[in-house]
């Protein structure tokens, strides 16, 4: 058993050059292979890594940001806003129908309980039911 390992390790150290050269072809061809069965799904790859860095070239007008502190997007003049400032603001979303809790004292209105009675939601004393809204945004 021995003899048969030793002239193993020998005959791979002799053909060291060979044994390499057949793991670069079979690398190689194995790669070629991959890439011709996937090439449309990497070419798709490429051509959204080329728009990606297309997109992220430097432009020549400097982007200056400016923050909205305590107040609404549409409140906000729009000659102050230009093609290069940015304001920051939630961007525009949509809110689902919810129920709110009143404060103290407060009562919900006859026809917020007959919407909610309709729609088979059971409204507990002091809550109403709010319409659905998109907010967020800046009114340019």
């Amino acid at each position: 058993m021995k003899n048969q390992k030793k002239s193993l390790l020998e005959w791979v150290n002799t053909h060291k050059k060979e044994l390499m050269l057949a793991g670069i072809c079979v690398s190689t061809l194995i790669a070629i292979i991959l890439f011709s069965k996937n090439r449309a799904t990497i070419e798709s790859y490429w051509f959204s890594l080329e728009q990606l860095l297309e997109k992220s070239k430097p432009t020549s007008k400097p982007i200056t940001y400016s923050p909205i502190i305590e107040s609404s997007a549409s409140n906000v003049p729009t000659e102050i806003i230009s093609d290069n400032i940015i304001p920051f603001a939630k961007a525009p979303h949509h809110v689902c129908e919810h129920i709110r809790t009143l404060p103290n004292g407060y009562k919900a209105s006859t026809a917020k309980l007959e919407f909610a009675k309709n729609a088979g939601i059971d409204l507990l004393p002091g809550q109403t039911i709010v319409n659905a809204y998109t907010t967020g945004g800046i009114a340019v």
